[in-house]
């Protein structure tokens, strides 16, 4: 009996895996390129942020976009993620003046709100959010719910998922 209920519970937590792991992704042309933050402790990019900030460099250098808004506030650092994030892309060569701060939020919610507010004042009207794989599914429900239409996009490949299983277990 306890082996069929282990097998029964490793089968769904396979299944939920998964679904977490297979979402939708859509890299359409947008305005701007909303990159979330991620917890940095000790002022120091977490890997989860790095794929984050890299996933954005390649889109980059593959599609058009106006502007970059990095957000993310300190949540468990001096330095807010936001400027973290920006020194980050400006060493990997990104210009500056596309990079836009927001370092006010301190969760999901508050980065897509404070976002949202950004892209009305800079007159920006579409968006595509980057966050990891694990993370997409809840800002789709989180932008439904704000009424940001949004596109999403993640580094996806089996390495990616294997070290997200890893960090994440």
């Amino acid at each position: 009996m306890m082996l069929w209920l282990g097998v029964l519970v490793v089968g769904l937590l396979l299944l939920f895996y998964c679904w977490v792991n297979m979402v939708f992704l859509n890299k359409k042309e947008a305005d701007c390129l909303i990159i979330l933050g991620y917890r940095c402790e000790e002022d120091r990019i977490h890997p989860f942020l790095k794929e984050r900030l890299d996933h954005a460099i390649s889109l980059v250098n593959t599609h058009s976009f106006k502007k970059i808004i990095v957000s993310g506030g300190s949540v468990a650092s001096i330095v807010p993620e936001a400027v973290l994030m920006r020194d980050y892309l400006i060493e990997k060569g990104l210009n500056p003046r596309q990079i836009l701060i927001e370092k006010a939020s301190k969760d999901t919610i508050e980065n897509l709100v404070y976002c949202k507010e950004i892209m009305k004042v800079e007159d920006l009207h579409s968006s595509v959010i980057i966050s990891n794989l694990f993370h997409i599914r809840r800002m789709n429900y989180i932008t439904k719910k704000l009424g940001f239409e949004a596109s999403f996009s993640a580094k996806r490949n089996i390495q990616v998922i294997f070290n997200q299983s890893i960090r994440t277990l």
